[in-house]
Protein backbone atom coordinates (compact mmCIF):
# COMPACT_ATOMS: atom_id res chain seq x y z
CA UNK A 1 0.00 0.00 0.00
CA UNK A 2 1.54 3.48 -1.00
CA UNK A 3 1.27 6.09 1.50
CA UNK A 4 -1.30 7.80 -0.33
CA UNK A 5 -3.48 5.14 -0.22
CA UNK A 6 -3.26 4.63 3.46
CA UNK A 7 -3.26 7.82 4.71
CA UNK A 8 -6.41 8.20 2.37
CA UNK A 9 -8.01 4.90 4.15
CA UNK A 10 -6.91 6.57 7.55
CA UNK A 11 -8.54 9.46 6.51
CA UNK A 12 -11.61 7.89 5.55
CA UNK A 13 -11.84 5.79 8.77
CA UNK A 14 -12.09 9.21 10.30
CA UNK A 15 -8.60 10.19 11.90
CA UNK A 16 -7.76 13.99 10.98
CA UNK A 17 -5.92 15.27 8.55
CA UNK A 18 -2.22 15.74 10.08
CA UNK A 19 -2.46 11.95 11.85
CA UNK A 20 -3.85 10.32 8.48
CA UNK A 21 -0.41 11.73 6.45
CA UNK A 22 1.87 11.33 9.20
CA UNK A 23 0.40 7.38 9.63
CA UNK A 24 0.17 7.04 5.70
CA UNK A 25 3.58 7.39 5.56
CA UNK A 26 4.96 5.29 7.88
CA UNK A 27 6.22 3.03 5.16
CA UNK A 28 8.51 5.94 4.54
CA UNK A 29 9.36 6.89 8.06
CA UNK A 30 8.95 3.81 10.35
CA UNK A 31 6.93 5.38 12.71
CA UNK A 32 4.28 2.95 14.04
CA UNK A 33 1.06 4.69 13.59
CA UNK A 34 -0.29 4.81 17.63
CA UNK A 35 3.02 6.94 17.88
CA UNK A 36 2.02 9.14 14.73
CA UNK A 37 -1.85 9.29 15.77
CA UNK A 38 -0.48 10.66 19.36
CA UNK A 39 1.60 13.17 18.18
CA UNK A 40 -0.33 14.44 15.19
CA UNK A 41 -3.68 14.68 17.14
CA UNK A 42 -3.77 18.27 17.86
CA UNK A 43 -2.93 19.14 14.49
CA UNK A 44 -5.97 18.53 12.74
CA UNK A 45 -8.67 21.15 10.91
CA UNK A 46 -5.78 24.03 10.55
CA UNK A 47 -4.64 23.19 14.47
CA UNK A 48 -8.35 23.53 15.49
CA UNK A 49 -8.16 27.41 14.44
CA UNK A 50 -8.35 27.07 10.55
CA UNK A 51 -4.12 28.17 10.66
CA UNK A 52 -1.91 26.09 8.63
CA UNK A 53 -3.51 22.67 6.79
CA UNK A 54 -3.12 19.43 9.37
CA UNK A 55 -2.43 17.83 5.88
CA UNK A 56 0.80 20.08 5.47
CA UNK A 57 1.84 19.54 9.14
CA UNK A 58 1.54 15.72 8.86
CA UNK A 59 3.69 16.03 5.98
CA UNK A 60 6.16 17.99 7.98
CA UNK A 61 6.42 15.97 10.86
CA UNK A 62 6.79 12.92 8.40
CA UNK A 63 9.62 14.37 6.52
CA UNK A 64 11.41 15.38 10.08
CA UNK A 65 11.38 11.45 10.83
CA UNK A 66 12.69 11.12 7.66
CA UNK A 67 15.09 13.66 7.75
CA UNK A 68 15.88 14.13 11.30
CA UNK A 69 18.19 17.24 13.13
CA UNK A 70 18.95 15.22 16.43
CA UNK A 71 22.37 15.93 16.77
CA UNK A 72 23.45 20.00 17.46
CA UNK A 73 26.82 19.13 15.93
CA UNK A 74 25.66 18.11 12.85
CA UNK A 75 24.16 21.61 11.46
CA UNK A 76 24.12 20.03 8.18
CA UNK A 77 21.41 17.88 9.53
CA UNK A 78 19.07 20.93 10.67
CA UNK A 79 20.25 22.60 6.78
CA UNK A 80 18.60 19.29 5.35
CA UNK A 81 15.53 18.95 6.91
CA UNK A 82 14.96 22.90 6.90
CA UNK A 83 15.46 23.03 3.07
CA UNK A 84 13.52 19.83 2.66
CA UNK A 85 10.42 21.97 4.57
CA UNK A 86 10.64 24.95 2.27
CA UNK A 87 10.16 22.72 -1.00
CA UNK A 88 7.23 20.92 0.85
CA UNK A 89 5.64 23.94 1.48
CA UNK A 90 6.11 26.00 -1.16
CA UNK A 91 5.19 22.98 -3.38
CA UNK A 92 1.86 22.69 -1.34
CA UNK A 93 1.05 26.31 -1.66
CA UNK A 94 1.80 26.38 -5.69
CA UNK A 95 -0.31 22.89 -5.88
CA UNK A 96 -3.14 24.22 -3.67
CA UNK A 97 -3.01 28.01 -3.35
CA UNK A 98 -2.53 28.32 0.14
CA UNK A 99 -1.18 26.63 3.24
CA UNK A 100 -4.33 27.59 5.53
CA UNK A 101 -7.08 25.34 6.22
CA UNK A 102 -9.44 28.45 6.31
CA UNK A 103 -8.44 29.45 2.62
CA UNK A 104 -8.56 25.88 1.06
CA UNK A 105 -12.14 25.12 2.75
CA UNK A 106 -13.38 28.65 2.45
CA UNK A 107 -15.86 27.49 -0.28
CA UNK A 108 -17.13 24.15 1.52
CA UNK A 109 -16.57 24.30 5.29
CA UNK A 110 -19.12 22.14 6.20
CA UNK A 111 -18.50 19.36 3.03
CA UNK A 112 -14.65 19.61 3.03
CA UNK A 113 -14.48 16.42 5.10
CA UNK A 114 -15.32 14.91 2.27
CA UNK A 115 -15.04 16.95 -0.97
CA UNK A 116 -11.45 18.71 -0.43
CA UNK A 117 -9.80 17.15 2.44
CA UNK A 118 -8.82 13.84 0.69
CA UNK A 119 -6.87 15.41 -1.99
CA UNK A 120 -4.82 17.50 0.70
CA UNK A 121 -3.92 14.49 2.44
CA UNK A 122 -3.45 12.01 -0.61
CA UNK A 123 -1.17 15.50 -2.74
CA UNK A 124 0.94 15.54 0.84
CA UNK A 125 1.49 11.84 1.81
CA UNK A 126 2.56 11.05 -1.69
CA UNK A 127 4.40 13.98 -2.03
CA UNK A 128 5.98 12.97 1.31
CA UNK A 129 6.85 9.82 0.12
CA UNK A 130 8.61 11.16 -3.15
CA UNK A 131 10.83 13.13 -1.03
CA UNK A 132 11.81 10.17 1.39
CA UNK A 133 13.26 8.73 -2.16
CA UNK A 134 15.51 11.54 -2.86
Amino acid sequence: MTSREKALTLFARRYNCAQSTLAGCSGVTHLPDEVAFKAAGGFGGGMRIGSICGAATGGLMALGAIFPFTDSDKPEDKERIGAKTIAFLEAFEAAHGCLDCEGLVAGDKEGAHDTICPGLVAWAAEYVEAMAGE
